[in-house]
């Protein structure tokens, strides 16, 4: 996904891993980044719109609530992650295995009306 590490704040993660998160700004550090990047990678740190007025793309993310949900939910937290960094769901799956353009986090996840290889 070509996202910068730096931006997480991995270091200062990795010290409250190793020490324990004992506050409630030392959660809130922790829910900031997974919110952070779970935001940028299932849509990219640009908004398109502001890159180019003319694109009239629109970002379609999952809410950040239901990732969290999902991660605290799972058998398998890692796997959720891999899950959410590959950006594809069963429909998005099915959607490319058609040659349908795929629309990133919107159900069904067929992007209706692009031209073709176009998300």
């Amino acid at each position: 996904h070509g996202l910068p590490p730096g931006r997480y704040r991995p270091a200062a993660l990795r010290r409250l891993d190793r020490e324990g998160v004992d506050t409630m700004a030392e959660e809130a550090r922790f829910a900031r980044a997974f919110a952070d990047w779970s935001r940028d990678v299932s849509g990219g740190i640009l908004e398109p719109q502001r890159v180019e007025p003319g694109i009239k793309r629109k970002v379609q993310r999952p809410r950040t609530g239901d990732l969290l949900r999902a991660f605290a939910a799972a058998a398998d937290p890692a796997a959720m992650l891999g899950r959410a960094a590959a950006g594809r769901t069963a429909a998005m799956r099915r959607c490319a295995r058609r040659g349908a353009p795929v629309a990133a986090g919107r159900a069904p996840g067929c992007a209706a009306g692009s031209p073709r290889g176009v998300a």
